[in-house]
């Protein structure tokens, strides 16, 4: 494993240090490997697109991976090899690799265009020529050149270098060069971002890079870029195959080991790009295949349209893309979504402004009953509070056309909140004024901002899709029912639609209309609270399992009541028995129960064709 050439970049008149190049994503709300993941998932779609944001070869899917591992021996040495054996200046990067773990975090993607273009940053390029690699291995927020693209190229490279302790990343990348399916040799280069320091006389910036030759600085190419790559890189390149690979050497996983920080990466791809897996209409795949692996193996991550609390989002994002595609949509409708169970009324409109007269954007909300059977995202809290996200949902997901999530505004509570019912919306904005929104984003890509926009009429469209549109819209979607009126607001009677229209399901939190057996609580402010439900098989029996909370010591009583097809009935569900929470069974037998600390669990048996409602009362 040969050694690579180490160039150090030197101070020139308005050249930026190491240090000042780490804060520029400072202020983001996200933390780094969130940061990591928003980021490289936005550049490799821009990196799929081509001309008016179409693909740049039809019928190929691009995928994005994260792998997170640790370094075998050979890996190891072959890392130390390409940096060689001398210390470098202002840089963890050789203490780190000689440290007892040494981890790896890759980033790939594959069916994009790869980095391609010229390597010598130093020459003018011809109009017309892609500059994909030099714009992200040695510019700093080289402006955005992919039609209604997502980020802001160079950006996500800081976020990387922010992420390794070793402040360093290497980059093995086959492009395609002039017409689709004519790749260039493979190209690898390392680079990093650390201190200033000086070498006698001389002032250094911190930034430093790798490669096949230091004046100027160019990458490995070629069969021996090739060679060197595959003895670090996990990830190949099959015949034909373009894409880019980041390698980031001893991530910074912030306290968290590496089964958290895999669930992490999950999370953040859900959080912030599950539209990229929700199919667009009239396709059998999604719009990127997303994949997350640790230690080689791979870690599954959830559909949006069959996991909660995405799913609302997700048929929410669904009817704004007929809006906007001009295919008619009912501006107010309900419907059992046939391969879910779960039940959804929705209401779409389209944002405009008068002056300037420009369609904005399209937004729409999907309210629905929180049904337990629909499997639920609960592997990282902390992300899901970051986005700023609280449950029971009321909130809007906004984007532009690139479908990456910028950020989630809380709205109105649900008026019937308190009967398991939630609401979730997207709003997307216009092609026409996609650009307007994109100029107004700080580099981390998570907000709107008018001050970054001059023109008075495109901060008036901006101000109209974040602010205006979105106000309105929840006055009529709201205001209107609690007036009572027709003209809008939510469809009343959903909870009930719920019984009429889907079967074996459970209503969360629904209680029967009378409590029996003295065991109601009347007058008295509740103190028990359901936290989850779910359709479970207890030795082949179906059944109902709900999780609550209440005091350690607190006498309980358990009711359920069958609601048929054709309504409530008055027959009893019968309970079964309680334990602990997490409990496979129950332990105690009967429907009341006494409980040894503040969380228990109560199962119920499961009717054909019928939702079960379920009460849970302290017995006075």
């Amino acid at each position: 494993m040969a050694a690579l050439q180490w160039y150090p970049a030197p101070f020139v008149p308005g050249a930026i240090d190491g240090t000042g190049l780490r804060k520029l994503l400072g202020g983001a709300k996200h933390d780094r490997v969130s940061l990591l993941i928003r980021e490289t998932i936005q550049n490799s779609w821009d990196a799929s697109r081509g001309e008016g944001g179409r693909p740049i070869r039809a019928g190929v899917v691009p995928s994005f991976t994260a792998s997170l591992r640790t370094a075998s021996d050979a890996e190891r040495q072959n890392l130390t090899a390409l940096f060689g054996d001398a210390p470098t200046p202002g840089l963890p990067l050789h203490r780190e690799l000689l440290s007892d773990t040494l981890r790896l975090l890759e980033i790939s993607d594959r069916g994009t265009s790869g980095l391609g273009g010229p390597v010598d940053n130093t020459k003018k390029v011809p109009d017309g020529v892609p500059t994909d690699f030099i714009d992200l291995v040695f510019n700093i927020g080289a402006p955005q050149d992919t039609a209604l693209g997502g980020g802001t190229y160079g950006f996500g490279k800081i976020a990387s270098y922010a992420v390794s302790k070793a402040s360093t990343v290497l980059l093995w990348t086959n492009p395609i060069v002039g017409a689709p399916g004519t790749n260039a040799s493979d190209r690898l280069i390392a680079s990093a971002i650390g201190e200033g320091f000086a070498s006698g006389e001389d002032r250094y910036t911190g930034r430093h890079w790798w490669g096949g030759c230091n004046d100027p600085i160019r990458p490995v190419e070629g069969p021996q870029a090739t060679t060197l790559a595959r003895g670090v890189f996990e990830s190949r390149f099959s015949d034909g195959e373009t894409g880019t690979s980041i390698l980031i050497l001893q991530p910074d996983l912030e306290e968290l080991d590496a089964e958290q920080a895999a669930v992490r990466i999950v999370s953040s791809i859900l959080w912030n790009a599950w539209p990229k897996l929700v199919p667009l209409p009239g396709e059998m795949t999604c719009p990127m295949d997303i994949s997350v692996r640790l230690e080689g193996e791979e870690v599954p991550v959830p559909d949006p349209l069959q996991t909660r609390p995405f799913i609302g989002f997700a048929a929410a994002l669904q009817e704004v893309r007929a809006q906007q595609a001009q295919t008619r949509v009912k501006p107010h409708s309900w419907e059992p979504v046939p391969d879910v169970k779960w039940a959804r009324a929705s209401m779409t409109e389209s944002v405009q402004s008068m002056r300037p007269k420009k369609k904005v954007g399209a937004i729409c909300a999907v309210e629905s009953v929180a049904i337990p059977s629909v499997p639920k995202w609960s592997g990282d809290e902390e992300e899901r509070d970051a986005n700023g996200i609280s449950e029971p949902l009321h909130h809007i997901a906004f984007m532009r056309q690139a479908e990456l999530v910028v950020k989630y505004v809380e709205g109105p509570a649900h008026p019937d909140a308190d009967h398991g019912i939630e609401w979730s919306g997207v709003f997307r904005t216009a092609p026409e004024v996609d650009d307007i929104f994109a100029r107004a984003e700080p580099p981390s890509h998570d907000e709107w901002t008018d001050g970054q926009l001059e023109s008075r009429s495109e901060k008036t469209i901006l101000r109209r899709g974040r602010d205006k549109g979105p106000k309105e819209f929840f006055s009529r979607m709201f205001d209107a029912a609690a007036d009572g009126g027709d003209g809008g607001g939510p469809v009343r009677g959903l909870a009930a639609l719920v019984g009429e229209h889907l079967s074996g399901l459970v209503g969360e939190g629904l209680a029967p209309s009378a409590p029996r057996g003295g065991a109601g609580t009347k007058g008295r402010k509740a103190r028990i609270k359901i936290l989850d439900a779910a359709p479970v098989t207890v030795d082949g029996q179906d059944m109902v399992v709900v999780d609550f909370e209440g005091t350690r010591g607190m006498k309980v009583a358990a009711q359920g009541v069958v609601q048929l097809a054709s309504g409530r009935s008055d027959d009893p569900a019968d309970v079964v028995g309680f334990g602990a929470v997490g409990d496979s069974q129950p332990k105690e037998a009967g429907t009341q129960f006494t409980m040894s600390a503040t969380q228990a669990r109560v199962w119920l048996r499961q009717p054909q064709n019928a939702t079960v409602s379920v009460a849970i009362n302290e017995v006075s």
